[in-house]
């Protein structure tokens, strides 16, 4: 999990390959997630990772980072 929405910023404590946080947030393009786990908030990359939501996508709503 990264601090924002890009590569460009810096990674911090996540779960691991196994993780499984639960998606809260998205940018407008799909392209990052925002979740949280383990009382940490960060965003994952849609484009690297598997993201499986109750439901459509869609439904998670767009955040600003």
């Amino acid at each position: 999990m990264r601090l924002g929405p890009g590569t460009g910023l810096a990674r911090h404590r996540h779960g691991g390959a196994r993780a499984e946080p639960v998606a809260n947030g998205r940018t407008a393009d799909g392209r990052w997630w925002q979740a949280r786990h383990n009382g940490a908030l960060g965003w994952f990359s849609g484009e690297v990772t598997t993201v499986e939501v109750a439901g459509a996508c869609e439904r998670v709503p767009v955040v600003e980072p």
